[in-house]
């Protein structure tokens, strides 16, 4: 039996499986109102075995050690090739929605998308005598607009050549043209949205520069260097609070300034700006790309981050205290490969995996971690590309339109929104003292947990102490279904009045649209039906809350986790207010018969949520209004539909039944509703 100590400011406690059920093969459990399929038999019920611990914790409430920052909040995607019509791609549907799903990941649980080519967005309108050029900048403003709309923040990557007008950077004209433009650029959004929101974004230098795809720039090391400055130099013009960060690439395993990575890097702490002469080249955070490789994917990534933090402080000692970003920390490279694991749990336990080995490493101090999953799947693997939405191209409705599922590795980045602000300890057993010991236990590399607390602002009457605790259980790539029986003990637990806690769990049974599309025989274009099966199992499913804690539980938690899975237990002491109003609900049409319902919970300031209660009627009358979401869910989205046909296909004449208004509210963990949301008209 292995046994650790986790310091808690709190309470632990976890779930019990309900009814197994099985398709062919493949098992699907049902809790609370989750529908049941009528093609699915039930031999039973899962009871817990008494038996020897595999893995025991032990929680101790007053050994909170650091701050979480939330870190690993980011995603990213690339405009397909040819991107120098990027404008058409930013502005598509597939994109408007698939951007609409990231930003209502509860509690901002992602905050930024990074962007490969958006400079190619921007015209050049005309050259004045003086090389003063004039942009365009419409179709990226509409694009930030959208992210904006979506409480998200670009990850912005200077990479692209408007109007393909630049050529080489070695030409002294064509570097102070960069600078003016960058500093056009960045004045332009500024005036658009305030500094405040544009101080937040993280400007970086071309992306991969060692692939040398420069847009038909004359590139060389040289004009790298000097495009930087050029940058830098823009940026700090616009404000010196802007953030500007590079390399941007992976970086050679030797340290070597012949390359553009380690150059760039060599450059900021050696080198004399091209414009001032004066070492004060800006350099706000070193942006590295550290991915995995099978089957320890998790290891490789760190280990290569580890060797590149070494030879940084080794050979440029100025620089080990800047923030360092690995956003592209990928499990493994490429990510339209056709993997399996990426459409189901596995994907989203290793990305748990890598957050909470980060936050135990003592070796590693990551500031970003990005998940490139922002990209939009296509025919014939929806699911199994390295994707946060499965996509579906539906051609058989005129006219044609796209579906998006959420996958696991979505909904466990609703999980992780839930952790809090300090973390705890975790350490071997019979270590008393908690001195000099390695955060990362190899021998439980595979199952670990961590563990969170929020202390409210003094005041708050929306807002109370949270405990956090995140189980993974993950053997990256593999692929098997073990299962393992886990306790976790309290110990020094303060008291708080009505404290209340739910238990989450994510895996292959509950939470699996990939095997439903499988079980369904894998159809290009679902039916109705299908997809609203494949919905019924995008989150995590509640096992058990919200209750009471009590005597009763007797301290200590039991749990069966099955390979692979995340688990959720979050506690909450009794909040003084029922939740504030929901805001800035948000209507997109899918198609004939169907909306994408998404809505703003930064008002709402609890994150003790059981669930939103989205309501529906023909008429703006008050006793009209119905709920149409049947399932409790702190996500904030729902799709809806009412159509009178089973197929992807309606008449024209058909009454679109979607059409009305629609509001929302929370609900939380005490039953108590917070106010409607303004009501919102569709269309």
């Amino acid at each position: 039996m292995r046994v650790i100590i986790v310091a808690l400011s709190l309470h632990v406690i976890f779930f019990v499986y309900g009814e197994a059920q099985i398709f062919d093969g493949w098992k699907r459990e049902t809790v609370g109102v989750r529908p049941r399929s009528p093609s699915i038999s039930r031999p039973g019920n899962l009871r817990w075995k008494s038996k020897a611990f595999d893995y025991e914790f032990v929680t101790d409430a007053s050994r909170v050690v650091a701050n979480v920052s939330g870190f690993w909040r980011s995603s990213g995607f690339c405009p397909p090739d040819p991107h120098q019509k990027v404008c058409d791609w930013l502005s598509s549907s597939s994109v408007v929605q698939d951007i609409a799903f990231i930003g209502a990941v509860p509690f901002s649980g992602i905050q930024q998308i990074r962007v490969h080519w958006l400079l190619d967005s921007i015209s050049i309108t005309s050259v004045r005598d003086n090389n003063k050029a004039t942009y365009n900048f419409t179709c990226l403003d509409d694009f930030i607009d959208i992210l904006f709309s979506n409480g998200l923040y670009p990850g912005f990557e200077i990479m692209g050549n408007p109007s393909n007008y630049f050529t080489d950077f070695e030409n002294h004209e064509q570097v102070v043209q960069w600078k003016d433009f960058i500093q056009d650029l960045a004045t332009h959004y500024i005036d658009q949205y305030g500094l405040g929101y544009v101080s937040k974004w993280n400007f970086e230098s071309w992306n991969e520069p060692r692939k040398k795809a420069f847009d038909g720039l004359n590139m060389t090391l040289k004009g790298f260097l000097n495009y930087y400055d050029a940058t830098a130099e823009g940026l700090k013009q616009a404000s010196p609070l802007l953030r500007l960060g590079g390399p941007g690439g992976e970086c050679p395993e030797v340290f070597d300034t012949q390359s553009y990575c380690w150059a760039l890097l060599d450059h900021a702490a050696n080198g004399v700006s091209y414009f001032t002469g004066k070492k004060d080249i800006k350099l706000d955070f070193i942006s590295i790309h550290k991915k995995g490789l099978p089957p320890e994917n998790v290891d490789v990534m760190m280990e290569r981050e580890k060797k590149f933090i070494s030879i940084l402080r080794r050979n440029l000692p100025t620089l080990s205290t800047k923030p360092i970003y690995n956003d592209e920390a990928d499990p493994q490279v490429t990510w339209s490969a056709d993997r399996e694991w990426q459409a189901d749990v596995t994907y989203a336990a290793m990305a748990t995996k890598t957050v909470v080995e980060h936050l135990q490493s003592t070796d590693i101090n990551i500031h970003m971690l990005s998940n490139d999953n922002a990209f939009l799947s296509y025919q014939p693997y929806p699911f199994t590309q390295r994707t946060l939405l499965a996509r579906f191209q539906v051609n058989t409705t005129s006219p044609p339109h796209v579906q998006f599922i959420r996958k696991p590795i979505y909904a466990v980045m609703g999980m992780l929104s839930l952790l809090g602000e300090q973390l705890l300890l975790r350490s071997p057993a019979n270590d008393r003292h908690f001195c000099s010991v390695s955060l990362l236990d190899t021998s439980l590399a595979n199952l670990s947990i961590i563990a969170t607390v929020h202390e409210p602002l003094s005041g708050s009457l929306h807002d109370s102490w949270r405990l956090a605790i995140i189980v993974y259980f993950s053997k990256d790539t593999i692929i098997d279904s073990e299962q393992v029986e886990v306790s976790i003990i309290m110990q020094s637990l303060p008291v708080h009045k009505d404290l209340t806690y739910v238990i989450d769990i994510l895996d292959n049974v509950y939470s699996n649209p990939f095997a439903f599309w499988k079980f369904s025989g894998r159809p290009a274009t679902p039916d109705w039906n299908v997809f609203q099966e494949m919905r019924n199992f995008e989150e995590p499913v509640r096992i058990k809350g919200p209750v009471r804690w009590s005597s009763l539980d007797h301290g200590r938690i039991n749990l069966t986790m099955r390979h692979p899975s995340v688990a959720l237990i979050h506690f909450c002491s009794k909040i003084e207010s029922p939740p504030n109003q929901v805001t800035n609900v948000v209507l997109y049409n899918i198609t004939f018969g169907q909306v994408l319902i998404v809505w703003d919970d930064s008002c709402v300031s609890s994150k003790c949520i059981k669930t939103y209660e989205v309501e529906f009627s023909r008429v703006n009358r008050e006793n009209l209004f119905h709920r149409i979401n049947p399932r409790d869910s702190y996500f904030t989205s729902f799709v809806f539909f009412k159509v009178n046909s089973t197929l992807l296909q309606v008449k024209e004449s058909s009454t679109e039944e979607t059409r009305g208004f629609y509001r929302v509210r929370a609900v939380d963990y005490w039953g108590r509703p917070g106010p409607y949301s303004l009501v919102t008209s569709y269309p």
